[in-house]
């Protein structure tokens, strides 16, 4: 039993008793609900990853600072490889108190072989390795995921071109990462895994109205 995330797990949710056999993994995947405010001074950047359109990018991975002093890790969404300075999208950064929705998760598995090994000290993370993360960062080890509210249509007007990261869509996928991960490190070859993996992602919707767990 890991007693940190035991009581990481009374917390997160007002009024609700849980028992010891009780475990943070069985809310990976739920929403929740976290007020705070984010620390962009201590902004982590994972990639290079596409959207799944093969346009490079990274995903922003931010500590959060939460009312009660703690901090979790967020994955506020995906910008443009042009973008990756903050310093090119300082107006897209969340000022002040807020209260962010999100998805629960609990880290990654390695996609594929490819992928060079993560360099913390030049801040360059090719994969999400949660518990380096949130040591570095003084957060616990669990990061919530923001969800996209916006139509698709709208993205690029409403984000891309405000610099507002691209959170997640609402859904979970289980998609084969080794083309997206080979794409993006040899993007010479990036026709022909198009036309050899062809469509093989699986998707399964969350929730629709699932129950938001407060902490």
């Amino acid at each position: 039993m890991d007693f940190g995330r035991t009581r990481f797990l009374c917390s997160l949710k007002e009024g609700t008793v849980y028992s010891a056999s009780d475990s943070v993994e069985d809310f990976e995947y739920r929403k929740v609900k976290v007020t705070g405010q984010f620390r962009h001074d201590q902004e982590l950047l994972l990639g290079p990853r596409t959207r799944g359109d093969g346009q490079p990018g990274y995903f922003l991975i931010t500590p959060f600072e939460r009312t009660n002093g703690s901090k979790i890790l967020v994955r506020r969404g995906w910008v443009p490889r042009e973008t990756k300075d903050q310093s090119a999208r300082m107006d897209g950064l969340t000022a002040g108190e807020v209260t962010i929705e999100g998805m629960l998760r609990l880290g990654e598995q390695k996609a594929s072989s490819f992928i060079p090994e993560n360099k913390p000290e030049k801040n360059e993370w090719y994969t999400l390795d949660l518990q380096t993360m949130a040591k570095l960062s003084g957060a616990q080890p669990v990061v919530v995921e923001m969800l996209l509210d916006i139509p698709q249509h709208l993205i690029k007007s409403e984000l891309i071109d405000k610099n507002i990261p691209v959170a997640r869509s609402p859904v979970v996928e289980l998609r084969n990462h080794h083309k997206e991960y080979i794409v993006t490190w040899y993007s010479p070859f990036r026709s022909f895994w198009g036309e050899v993996n062809g469509n093989n992602d699986r998707s399964e919707n969350v929730e629709s109205d699932p129950q938001s767990l407060f902490f």
